[in-house]
């Protein structure tokens, strides 16, 4: 709603739309029936959350549709007719106030009968200059048009997704792109191999436990043993963490399966599996995890990007066990007594010590 429904909104409306005030209101009403404090923090019985799923849901499906009309209604203005036949535009926005560099997925539909050839599609900007991208091929998909006076209208398409550096966007503004066929490809300058990966700003290792060395290339510091995980009994509450007799366990000394879930000229994506047979529950009088155990995997999933500064990173657990915590490690080998946290208009300095009065019993957070 504040990143792109609003900013789209008011340029959709200095071009001669609407502006949807009701839509973007109710939209807005249902997200912030959800931020009552004892329903956002999640200490509420499950009917309270059920109902918030669904005013979340109610409120991205506004947004989505608010989107997507004032897309349509922007890109109707601009002038495509220096185009070849069978050249397509692709418009990417940027609805940030100060100019941005992003990697950039964009999928394109073309006529479901379209013959494609894949090895010869390629990008270039508005300057004709070739752009590194990668596509892939999503075949036959179903999918439908929504007029504002009719029924919605189905149809099949033939889906091309294409992944991209879109540079120096403009603040507030867009960038186009062409997408054809042609001979003059331009090649990314990403590096992969199996556990490695390197672009102009990053080196990234992913060692026999999972765990990964990034390099910072632009001032040379290394950070080590990231995305390490944690796993330790829990028998506190909703409000308070208190450990479980038996202690942490961690993938430290343990072996992950590491492979190349997907790559592409300008992309790699690794996926980092681990397993672990936990107690399926605690006894919360006791603090004694079960002997019962249940087989529990979790899947990481390590992206960098041509061009990208940063690591982007997914991980997914379908959680069958009961009173437990998982974390994953991020050491930063900073030294410091205090750390700041952020409040209502306001940033706090904390001892990262607690007080002598606290007293919960379990005071393991890294230090």
């Amino acid at each position: 709603l504040e990143k792109w429904v609003e900013p789209l909104g008011a340029h959709a409306w200095l071009t001669g739309d609407r502006y949807r005030t009701d839509f973007i209101e109710q939209a807005w009403r249902y997200l912030l029936q959800n931020h009552s404090h004892d329903s956002i923090c999640g200490c509420s019985v499950d009917d309270v959350h059920e109902e918030m799923v669904v005013r979340y849901k109610k409120s991205m499906a506004i947004s989505e549709e608010l989107i997507s009309r004032q897309i349509r209604h922007i890109t109707s203005q601009i002038d495509t007719s220096g185009l070849q036949e069978k050249e397509i535009p692709v418009v990417v926005f940027n609805p940030l106030g100060w100019e941005a560099t992003e990697m950039v997925t964009v999928q394109i539909d073309l006529d479901e009968h379209e013959a494609v050839d894949m090895s010869a599609l390629m990008l270039t900007n508005s300057c004709g200059k070739a752009v590194a991208a990668s596509f892939i091929d999503h075949g036959k998909v179903f999918t439908y048009d929504l007029p504002e006076d009719s029924f919605r209208i189905p149809k099949y398409v033939r889906r091309i997704q294409a992944e991209f550096c879109a540079e120096k966007l403009p603040a507030l503004g867009y960038a186009a792109y062409v997408l054809k066929t042609g001979s003059s490809r331009a090649t990314g300058t990403l590096l992969y191999e199996e556990r490695y990966a390197e672009n102009e700003f990053l080196k990234l290792d992913i060692h026999e436990n999972g765990s990964l060395t990034v390099q910072v290339k632009k001032n040379g510091h290394i950070f080590r043993q990231l995305n390490m995980l944690e796993e330790c009994g829990d028998i506190g509450n909703e409000y308070n963490f208190v450990m479980a007799q038996g202690g942490c366990r961690t993938t430290k000394d343990s072996t992950a399966e590491i492979s190349i879930h997907a790559c592409g000229s300008t992309y790699v994506v690794f996926k980092v599996s681990h397993q672990w047979m936990l107690p399926e529950q605690a006894d919360t009088a006791t603090g004694v995890r079960c002997e019962k155990c249940r087989r529990f995997v979790i899947d990481s999933y390590i992206t960098l990007h041509e061009k990208s500064n940063r690591i982007d990173m997914t991980t997914e657990f379908d959680n069958q066990v009961q009173d437990h915590r998982i974390r994953a490690l991020f050491p930063t080998e900073l030294k410091s007594s205090v750390c700041y946290a952020d409040g209502q208009l306001d940033v706090v300095e904390r001892e990262i010590q607690p007080w002598s009065g606290w007293k919960n019993p379990s005071n393991c957070q890294r230090q």
